[in-house]
């Protein structure tokens, strides 16, 4: 293992020496970016360049324009025609002693798409990513996938080739720079050129040119480190070697397998991807670049290296490219608390420097994605909307158009009293995302200790106070790697995590977790009343729901004996559980619902109430129904609570299951039959989203008899019924239950 190892290294030592190497020419040859199918960057002088034999005589050919030039010693060519408006550019003819003709090229925008892997998350894993690609005409769209390469040295050229945008192309293609570039192509009506050049859980040191490194004393520190890794690479691979062979003959448990030594080839290297992957890109006229990264810094705990790592990164990057300061737009870091958050790791940290580079480096722009992420998957499905706020951030920063583009920006916060007013800018207005009360603030006093605050928006300021914190002179909002925080403009764009403080030694004091019993959260007993004792010993499930689980959850309680505690919401003072309703109320109730325990699994479902109330005389919703005076959820606003749900629902790390909506029958006062296609619908879609089973009650109750209901039109069953709804069920929790190692 270790000669593989050390051959390697030799490998890897030798690759600048090969692509330094002139080979015996005798033709014109193009890079991978001059080929069929590429887009040219409108409106600048257009760069034409290659290699031939030393003094050979080339001319290039476009839209009847022509200019010439000769190969210098080295072999090397160049030559610039006039910038071009957007369209077609016709054939594109090359001659030397041969003549290469590029064809079905066009002129527009191009885009650098770069990072580690959430921009490098093909469309076909991502949300109806599949559904997207099928649906997919966009011969205005060109894909230039960039293969991976380390290099010691900057390369000339890359693997890769322009592609059309089509159902065939589209699937293993970055979905963030597609969705990028589909809106900005749509709004604009120009072709748009799409560079992917990412690699995953890589770092921002790798993708930074050497010469940056060297500028900065505090970045030097990653070519020391990595200097001294290659030279004890050789004696670290004999450890490795020894250590794997113990691990093969102790049983191979994957936990516990040895991790390789970094060395020659890894992708950590500082300044390797720059050189392989986007160095040949250089020549190459931009209009932009989209980026995608921030993880794997934030993992090791280097946000104050990364305030200077990454302006480093973006101006190092403007330079090479030689066309002034192009439009750079980056993602801040989505809500996450999964393997590679907690302590000893910075992500709120890390986007505090995506903040600050948003702020000290000019032509920049910053999506937020802090209401878009997956508590426990580093990887989010939700690739349309980053893509789309990276495009609203394009339009207003490369193309000066006069619009929304961020949410609220955190701009000063002063002392009132025993208050503190934010005051904020950017953002047409304030407001919390689905109507609710405000979430995500906390101050400090002079202790430093940081406490959960009330906040209450007054025009574009929010006012934060706390009981517990006397006189405040610091917030913090969404300081937190997966933090609950829900304030954004009227645009719905979310405000970014901040802190007005700079303190290092502060404590962020975590609200004590009321006790079980408090909450009303009892466990389903089978007759004789709703409460009895848990077995400690059993893993414990929540079911929320409406009044149709309620009708099912004692049943679900007799099927499961023996496997689990079955819960559910109980009014303690009553003993009689709680019908958790509509959306609305569970966002309300959510927290106090959950409580304490640690679930296993939390079965769930809103719906019924969400489109019940609605008014039948007028057949619109958003009115008072008639029977509960009550005002509907319509299906826009069902879709942003459930939304909002199903993030909070996460953070609780139990395995979950939602249950659709059951059948509305014909007559059914307050509710109409068909509506609930819709919801479930919506509810279909986002929990594909957070890859979320469903147990299709809906499905199961279409085929009930009518007198399997309690009466006609009542969207009540009978018991027969009940227990068929539980069997179901129970299936459901049962599979849950042994997916996600919750068994006994």
């Amino acid at each position: 293992m270790t000669k593989q190892i050390l051959r390697g290294l030799g490998a890897f030592l030798s690759l600048a020496c090969l692509f330094a190497a002139c080979p015996l020419r005798a033709d014109v040859q193009l890079p991978a970016l001059l080929s069929d199918r590429m887009v040219l960057q409108r409106d600048v002088p257009l760069r034409f360049w290659g290699v031939a034999d030393p003094g050979e005589a080339v001319t290039v050919r476009l839209r009847g324009v022509e200019r010439s030039t000769s190969a210098d010693p080295r072999g090397k060519w160049e030559v610039f025609l006039p910038p071009q408006p957007a369209g077609q550019a016709g054939n594109i003819i090359i001659s030397g002693r041969n003549q290469i003709t590029l064809q079905d090229v066009l002129i527009g925008d191009v885009w650098v798409a770069s990072g580690q892997s959430n921009m490098e998350w093909p469309l076909r894993l991502s949300l109806s990513g599949n559904e997207e690609a099928a649906a997919a005409i966009c011969p205005n769209i060109r894909l230039f996938k960039v293969a991976h390469r380390i290099a010691e040295a900057p390369m000339d050229d890359v693997s890769a080739e322009w592609k059309e945008c089509s159902p065939a192309t589209l699937p293993g293609f970055s979905a963030v720079a597609y969705f990028f570039g589909r809106d900005l192509q749509s709004h604009l009506k120009v072709p748009v050129g799409l560079i992917q050049a990412a690699r995953g859980g890589t770092p921002a040191e790798a993708w930074t040119g050497r010469e940056e490194l060297l500028a900065s004393p505090d970045l030097s520190f990653y070519l020391t480190k990595w200097s001294r890794l290659f030279q004890e690479f050789p004696e670290a691979s004999k450890r490795y070697e020894v250590d794997m062979q113990r691990w093969e003959q102790s049983g191979k448990v994957a936990s516990q397998r040895p991790r390789a030594p970094l060395g020659p080839g890894s992708a950590h290297v500082p300044s390797g991807l720059f050189n392989g992957m986007i160095a040949p890109l250089t020549p190459f006229a931009i209009r932009g670049v989209i980026w995608y990264q921030g993880e794997t810094n934030a993992s090791r705990a280097e946000s104050r290296l990364y305030r200077t790592l990454f302006p480093a990164m973006i101006e190092g990057w403007r330079d090479r490219w030689g066309i002034g300061r192009f439009p750079f737009l980056f993602v801040q870091l989505a809500n996450y608390e999964g393997p590679g958050t907690g302590p000893g790791t910075e992500w709120p940290e890390l986007r505090e420097a995506q903040r600050y580079a948003l702020a000290r480096v000019p032509q920049t722009g910053m999506a937020v994605t802090i209401d878009v992420g997956d508590a426990q998957d580093i990887h989010p499905k939700d690739k349309r909307t980053v893509g789309q706020r990276l495009a609203l951030a394009a339009r207003a920063v490369a193309y000066q158009e006069p619009v929304e583009s961020h949410g609220p920006q955190f701009v000063r916060a002063t002392a009132e009293a025993s208050s503190l007013r934010v005051w904020f800018s950017g953002a047409t207005a304030l407001r919390a995302r689905s109507g609710m009360p405000l979430r995500g603030f906390s101050v400090a006093g002079p202790d430093k200790v940081f406490e959960a605050s009330d906040a209450r928006i007054e025009g574009n300021t929010v006012v934060v106070s706390s009981p517990k914190v006397a006189r405040p002179v610091a917030v913090r909002y969404a300081w937190a790697d997966n933090p609950d925080a829900n304030l954004e403009s009227g645009a719905g764009l979310p405000a970014s995590p901040f802190r007005s403080d700079n303190w290092t030694d502060a404590l962020m004091r975590r609200s004590a977790p009321l006790p079980q019993k408090a909450l009303g959260i009892l466990p389903v007993f089978g007759s004789g009343g709703w409460s009895a004792t848990p077995d400690p010993a059993l893993p414990n499930v929540l079911i929320l729901g409406d009044s149709i689980s309620i009708g099912y959850t004692r049943e679900v309680r007799h099927l499961l004996k023996g496997q689990a505690n079955i819960f559910r919401p109980v009014d303690p003072a009553k003993d009689t559980p709680i019908n958790c309703r509509s959306t609305a109320q569970g966002l309300l109730a959510l927290d106090e619902w959950i409580g304490a325990t640690k679930w296993s699994v939390i079965h769930f479902n809103f719906g019924l109430h969400d489109l019940a109330y609605r008014n039948s005389k007028l057949d619109t919703p958003g009115q008072l129904d008639r029977v509960n005076g009550t005002v509907s959820i319509p299906p826009p606003q069902y879709e942003k609570n459930l939304s909002e749900l199903l993030i909070r629902l996460k953070r609780s790390g139990a395995c979950l299951v939602w249950a659709s909506t059951t059948v509305i029958p014909p007559g059914e006062l307050g509710r109409f039959t068909g509506d609930e296609y819709t919801y479930n619908s919506i509810a279909a879609r986002l929990l594909l989203t957070h890859s979320i089973p469903v147990n299709d009650l809906h499905a199961l109750s279409s085929t009930f008899a009518p007198s399997l209901f309690v009466a006609p039109g009542n969207v009540h069953f009978g018991a027969e019924a009940n227990w068929m709804l539980a069997h179901q069920t129970a299936e459901a929790i049962s599979a849950a239950l042994l997916r996600c190692g919750g068994a006994p």
